[in-house]
């Protein structure tokens, strides 16, 4: 019965997919960020470089005044996952236009309607991907209720969602997926430290940190996971000088995907280093980060776009002392990613719903926001249905804020009461 549960709610998240697909409007996936990921795929696959690729100048992404070129300050990261779609669709594209050049479909140019479907597919298979991990990471500590409520609670009870069916071609997805993978290969290296593990371990920090350069400090979470006492320091810093080819072969990978970045950029700017945001202020508030704004504030705080996550805070005050489900090094990188995202001058990451760099971290999240789950359904019947209702609520306010999100809800017109009058409508006015 578990079983076919789980298979239900991926029948439901396809089913839910494919009509999002085809009710609303999918020519506005790649924008703003998502076009500084994805322009690398046109430009190597059919315009033979960023001379002449049709991106949307009212956007980010005008030519350069020195070069002429294209230029995106984004890593080719989120296009190495994209590219499959891309190839794929791209050449079927071009059979149909061979085939029936007055098509919808027949427009083989990269940013075309059909373009920007395949990018939205590409999220829908990789979220599933990071679902199925985060699944078999939950099953291994829980038991299938506190796993599905976990499962469901992270999908529909935070911008998950959102960054899933809205923003696809935003980095996040992508991320989410990386991490739910690296959480579920680090609870299989604990039990079994072999070079074969560690491989996996290791792949997948280059990866997150080549999708996602701010998200380096992952490395923190995954050095620390699963210390206790101070043995267990020197035992892991044993494991990986032991297995010091693999961490090399890591290092390897990392400084063959920057080399490649590096040419790439240098084919845009005709330069090796340059500061690739350019005049765009960046971490302005480093001595004065907004930590409580990040977390509470009107302008995407996380807790109030996802409440449901203040169980995965409380789980971690919890498992705290003995760091169950790696509590300590939890809390240690996020108070880090914190710093980092209210240090920046655009603390709130404009243009987004609920503050969008947590995404990724949800699978960690989900670990000690299940360990509370279980410990609440421990209770007597009258806590147990108050959580229910609690839980409830989170979810329906979560996808009610989702499917409400008009861009931009943000600056000096974006207050407390515009949020209250959202909220009213749905819960009191439908």
């Amino acid at each position: 019965m578990p079983t076919s549960l789980y298979k239900y709610l991926l029948a439901g998240y396809i089913i839910l997919s494919g009509i999002i697909l085809i009710i609303y409007p999918r020519d506005e996936v790649i924008r703003s960020d998502a076009e500084g990921y994805y322009m690398y795929l046109p430009a190597f696959f059919i315009y033979d470089g960023f001379e002449s690729i049709p991106t949307d100048p009212r956007r980010s992404y005008g030519p350069n005044d020195e070069t002429g070129k294209y230029f995106s300050h984004y890593t080719y990261g989120v296009a190495i996952f994209q590219a499959p779609f891309f190839i794929v669709g791209h050449f079927a594209l071009n059979v149909l236009s061979k085939l029936d050049s007055s098509s919808d479909y027949s427009t083989a140019d990269g940013y075309s309607h059909p373009y920007h479907q395949l990018i939205f597919l590409s999220a829908l298979f990789y979220g599933a991907l990071g679902l199925m991990f985060l699944k078999k990471t939950l099953n291994h500590f829980f038991d299938h209720k506190v796993s599905i409520l976990g499962l469901v609670g992270t999908v529909l009870g935070t911008n998950l969602l959102y960054y899933t069916i809205f923003d696809p071609g935003y980095s996040h997805i992508y991320s989410f997926f990386l991490i739910s993978a690296l959480l579920y290969y680090l609870i299989k290296w604990e039990k079994n430290q072999s070079a074969l593990n560690m491989l996996r371990v290791s792949f997948l920090v280059v990866l997150i940190i080549f999708v996602r350069p701010s998200n380096v400090f992952i490395i923190f979470y995954v050095l620390g996971f699963g210390l206790i006492v101070k043995k267990d320091i020197s035992r892991r810093l044993n494991v990986i000088l032991a297995q010091y080819k693999v961490v090399v072969g890591a290092l390897i990978l990392l400084g063959i995907l920057v080399v490649i970045q590096l040419l790439l950029w240098k084919e845009m700017n005709d330069g090796w280093i340059f500061y690739s945001y350019g005049s765009e202020r960046t971490f302005t508030n480093w001595a004065n980060p907004k930590f409580f704004q990040v977390l509470f504030d009107v302008q995407n705080g996380l807790f109030i776009y996802s409440p449901i996550l203040l169980f995965g805070a409380v789980g971690i005050a919890l498992n705290f002392k003995n760091n169950r489900f790696n509590s300590t090094g939890l809390l240690l990188f996020l108070v880090i990613m914190t710093y980092v995202f209210g240090s920046y001058f655009n603390w709130w990451f404009g243009g987004a719903f609920g503050h969008r760099c947590y995404v990724e971290f949800f699978p960690l999240l989900a670990l000690p926001m299940c360990d509370v789950f279980k410990r609440v359904l421990g209770n007597g019947s009258a806590i147990r249905g108050l959580f229910y209702s609690i839980y409830g609520l989170t979810i329906y306010y979560s996808i009610g804020l989702t499917f409400n999100y008009v861009h931009p809800w943000e600056g000096p017109g974006w207050t407390w009461g515009k949020l209250g009058e959202v909220i009213l409508r749905i819960f009191f006015l439908g």
